[in-house]
């Protein structure tokens, strides 16, 4: 038995990443070749399959955990259940699809996902707790928390200014007005950060992989293995999208890029996972709100390089200057 154990701890990394693949690419193929209502919802299972993965190798690895558990972390599990059930249905009905029973049932289900994602902060097994306990315990300066939140759109803004001061055209998204908007902005937020980028991928990519990889690594080393990693785990849904080889490389290459900037945020926070999560998020839904130019992915590209200077991320994090960990604790 210490044998398996060792052998999880030793390839922990290695098996997270296959775990990881098999899950979601089942699924994600069965949604291609059988599409309906329950492939559909099963590819949630699939996008989820990061921090179920995470979840079970850092089980594998950890200790036994204790039997003495707080209430509280039961009360946690039922509110975000309750909440993310009733934001997956909402979301269906705002996007004007029609609720089948397959998707109330379905929603219910899923509203599991993220409420074992938060339970699992309550861990007492080391392993698991060192993933998932920045989400009920954020880590770092609250400026980290508005960078995520603020930094596609801000850079999305100051593009569409850009063109508007030269005279060039903006091809703007047709979107609600007033409260109607609010409410979009609020249901689209909380359903992506559910279902759809940060509670189900940021504890397997940036909770549990990465800094595994910058044990070994340093952080521009690991982002760029990671990127290229998280970017191919798409390909079954996204490259038939994209419709060509080129096109999705240039999908490979945004994704390497935010892959930059969520380990730098991830470093400058010390470790949160919720950060990470937030930034995944408005990343994936500002393009929804507002429109993409030019200006604005040279200005993403400009402040990635930046940051990658700013701190030096070719050196391995133990040989970091003292200035960037007093940073990090900011």
């Amino acid at each position: 038995m210490s044998d398996d154990l060792n052998w999880f701890r030793r390839y922990g990394l290695l098996f997270f990443f296959i775990l990881t693949y098999s899950i979601s690419w089942g699924l994600f193929l069965f949604y291609i070749f059988v599409p309906s209502d329950l492939s559909l919802l099963l590819i949630i299972f699939g996008i989820y399959s990061p921090a179920i993965s995470a979840l079970i190798v850092s089980k594998l690895t950890g200790e036994k955990e204790s039997k003495n558990k707080s209430k509280f972390r039961w009360i946690i599990f039922i509110l975000i259940w309750i909440f993310g059930s009733s934001i997956f249905i909402i979301n269906y009905v705002v996007q004007m699809t029609n609720i089948s029973m397959c998707i109330l049932i379905g929603a219910i289900i899923l509203g599991i996902l993220p409420a074992i994602t938060f339970l699992a902060g309550f861990s007492s097994n080391p392993e698991i707790k060192g993933v998932f306990h920045t989400y009920i315990k954020p880590k770092g300066h609250y400026i980290y928390y508005l960078f995520a939140i603020l930094y596609l759109p801000g850079i999305f803004l100051i593009g569409i200014g850009v063109n508007l001061l030269l005279g060039q055209p903006v091809d703007w998204i047709d979107l609600p007005e007033g409260a109607n908007l609010i409410f979009l902005i609020f249901v689209t937020f909380f359903y992506t950060f559910f279902f759809g980028a940060g509670t189900n991928e940021e504890p397997g990519w940036r909770g549990f992989a990465l800094p595994k990889l910058q044990t070994k690594f340093s952080p521009i080393i690991a982002s760029l293995i990671l990127g290229v990693i998280w970017a191919l785990w798409h390909a079954p849904i996204y490259l038939p999208q994209y419709g060509s080889i080129l096109a999705f490389s240039l999908f490979v290459f945004n994704t390497i890029k935010i892959t930059v900037l969520l380990t730098w945020l991830y470093n400058r926070t010390g470790g949160s996972v919720l950060a990470c999560a937030l930034l995944h998020t408005t990343g994936n839904i500002t393009f929804e709100f507002l429109p993409s130019t030019l200006a604005s992915s040279l200005i993403d590209i400009a402040i990635t390089v930046m940051v990658i200077f700013f701190d030096r991320m070719w050196k391995r994090l133990n040989n970091e200057p003292d200035g960037i960990r007093k940073m990090n604790g900011l």
